[in-house]
């Protein structure tokens, strides 16, 4: 295929809003768009040389992907080598597991499948995974694994037939996405089926463009690039992506590729020195950039300075043309190289792709391969215990069958006492110190959390992954006559500002009525006023005492980092913690802040609820301390861990006491 200085030019308009998105420049907020960018450029390309191959009678499956390990696993081996060493030396035991089966979901080219299954793309943690681009090499080679077979076999039937399958295969796919966004939107995210229509796309414009050279349209070209501009800095985590709106960058890129001769003024714009040099190594600054910044956030205290992520992006660059020079091109290369004959490529590949898949899978299954021993054991612990547990979490629409009430059971099973535990992700924080109460005072718990649904009777949260975490169904259920009838006392633990003025930045769910939940944070702070207020009103026609848990402090960086730097750098806890970029008060006066949101909604609600505050044990003047040097009390940046959460046992103990107390008295029992 001819080679077009544009398209290399095109490639360094993708790859660096990209890099400078994960590098955390505001400005460039849709810098994810570049990868899709990148999916229509492989598809075009790819699809055109097939179709030359096909129509001169010379394709080979197997010299087509003996092309494909030579474009794309020497450089990949080589970045995921460099990362070991550190991962070792400056990962939790948990991330460096998942790190380890990263490594195996690479070699298999499935790693989109395993962060799909983690988290979405856009949650804080994905910065400190290392690998996490790779979910889009992913991609291609599953779509890479069937492509080439389906266009040989449908060559045959013709041109109208190569079309239509290349269209109605984009349609299908582009409705799946516009779908997913909806109802599954980290599957939309991650999987190929999602992204399919992408890569066709570029496809598509190869067939356009099959026996000719590109048109000559300067207004499409630039409406393309255009296009392209305006998805980065108009996108952002909350576009509806991809769907609709993915089809504005992709669209974008198709018309460049059509239309863009290189006598136009984009082809020319894209043709220049610097931009095709960056489009060169585009693929090893891609494959770079990802471990530079996860180890910089890893080993940071706080969030890296602007000035270092900026020098990393340097860093990128000039590590990105040393690969690209010294393994890409030589390995690129046959007849001669490290790899002259397809055999010995075939043979390289399956040896250095079980040997890292080996590594990845002791590190997966082995406690030796941990850094834990250079923590305490308990903080260790702390760290790495799942805050779910089993049936106690996050139940599935297809459940409600199986547990009609939504509750599982702890605590002195079948006591004569019983009280419910409504709650979020935050509430199984103290699922095993309610655990360990209810079997010391003989009291049954029955408890319900689902994450990102806020614990009110009749509340609704918009949420995109409703079809599987249905937040609506759990609290219709679990609120009913039926379930609450035996209770003595309910607890009710939730992230509060989550739903009223937002806890951290981007942090925000909105609640609403089941038909009508505004994007309006106004209009969420006035429905879960109403809500508060029918819930207690709910319990006390049932003459049920009702106690609210405060929201715990948002620690201002992830616990795990200031322990760290304890045994890393050889200070102590406070001299870590005083590191972070703001000061020690800030965590008071931002619990503070949290406290003011809850009480002024239940003031406003009129409804009768015990508070229970959590200040006195997790904060000490004006500081809430993440722990001590022995143990953490935070999980991640806003959740309790297990023994954080037992640590406030006794303020809410005699709460839960009192509050059965006064229902038996109530009742005469």
């Amino acid at each position: 295929m001819k080679n077009r200085r544009e398209i290399d030019g095109l490639r360094s308009i993708a790859v660096l809003p990209v890099i400078l998105f994960h590098a955390g420049l505001t400005t460039f907020s849709g810098g994810f768009v570049g990868v899709d960018v990148f999916f229509v450029i492989s598809g075009f390309l790819i699809t055109g040389i097939i179709l030359e191959g096909l129509e001169r009678g010379t394709f080979s499956i197997a010299e087509f992907y003996e092309r494909r390990a030579r474009r794309i696993l020497p450089a990949l081996f080589v970045v995921i080598a460099a990362c070991l060493p550190f991962a070792s030396l400056w990962m939790l035991p948990e991330q460096l597991r998942s790190f380890a089966w990263s490594i195996v979901s690479v070699m298999l080219f499935a790693s989109n499948i395993l962060f799909w299954r983690e988290q979405g793309y856009f949650a804080p943690s994905a910065e400190l995974k290392p690998l996490l681009h790779t979910w889009s090499l992913a991609v291609e080679e599953q779509f890479y694994l069937l492509f080439p077979l389906i266009l040989m076999f449908i060559w045959k039937l013709g041109r109208k037939w190569i079309v239509s399958a290349f269209v109605i295969g984009a349609l299908v796919s582009l409705g799946l996405s516009e779908w997913g966004w909806r109802f599954a939107p980290t599957a939309n995210f991650y999987l190929a089926p999602f992204r399919a229509w992408e890569l066709l796309a570029g496809s598509l414009s190869a067939l356009v463009l099959h026996r000719r050279e590109p048109y000559k349209g300067d207004l499409a070209a630039a409406l393309g690039l255009s296009a392209i501009v305006g998805s980065i800095f108009w996108f952002d985590g909350d576009t509806s992506f991809p769907g609709l709106y993915a089809t504005i960058p992709v669209g974008g890129t198709a018309l460049i590729l059509v239309f863009g001769s290189r006598d136009t003024w984009v082809a020319k714009a894209l043709s220049v020195p610097p931009l095709v040099g960056i489009g060169l190594i585009s693929y090893s600054a891609y494959l770079w950039h990802q471990p530079l910044f996860a180890f910089a956030r890893l080993r940071s205290i706080g969030e890296p300075s602007q000035a270092l992520m900026l020098g990393l992006v340097a860093i990128t660059l000039a590590l990105a043309w040393l690969s690209w020079r010294f393994v890409e091109q030589p390995f690129r290369r046959r007849g001669h190289g490290p790899v002259p004959t397809r055999k010995a490529v075939f043979a390289s590949s399956v040896i250095a792709m079980s040997a890292f898949a080996a590594v990845g899978a002791a590190g997966a299954s082995f406690d030796e391969f941990s850094s834990g021993f250079r923590l305490p054991p308990g903080v260790t612990r702390d760290m790495s215990e799942r805050i779910g547990e089993g049936d106690c979490m996050d139940r599935t629409v297809t459940e409600i069958a199986k547990y009609s009430d939504w509750f599982c059971r702890r605590g002195q099973l079948g006591a004569a006492t019983k009280i419910g535990v409504y709650g979020d992700s935050h509430a199984l924080s103290f699922l095993p110190a309610l655990d360990s109460w209810g079997i010391k005072n003989h009291v049954e718990v029955r408890f319900t959390a689902m994450s990102t649904c806020i614990p009110l009777k009749d509340a609704f949260v918009l949420r995109r992954d409703s079809l599987r975490y249905d937040c609506n169904s759990r609290n219709h259920q679990a609120f009913s006559a039926s379930a609450v009838k035996d209770f003595d006392a309910v607890v009710l633990i939730g992230r509060w500002a989550l739903y009223t003025i937002g806890d951290k930045p981007g942090d925000f769910r909105y609640v609403g009525n089941e038909f009508d939940i505004k994007s309006d944070k106004a209009a969420s702070n006035r429905a879960v006023i109403d809500r508060l207020g029918s819930t207690a009103r709910f319990f006390s026609e049932a003459r049920i005492p009702v106690i609210l848990v405060h929201q715990a402090p948002v620690q201002l960086v992830s616990p795990e980092k200031p322990y760290f730097a304890t045994t890393l750098d050889d200070i102590s806890l406070d001299q870590a913690m005083l590191r972070t970029s703001v000061s020690l008060d800030h965590h008071r006066a931002s619990y503070g802040r949290l406290q003011r949101a809850i009480d002024g909604a239940v003031r406003r609600s009129a409804g009768e609820f015990t508070t229970v505050d959590l200040a006195p044990i997790l904060c000490a003047g004006a500081t809430c301390r993440i722990g001590d040097a022995g143990h953490s009390s935070w999980y991640d940046m806003d959740h309790l861990s297990h023994w954080g959460a037992a640590r406030t046992m006794p303020l809410l103990a005699p709460a839960l006491t009192k509050a059965i107390a006064d229902k038996k008295r109530s009742s005469g029992t």
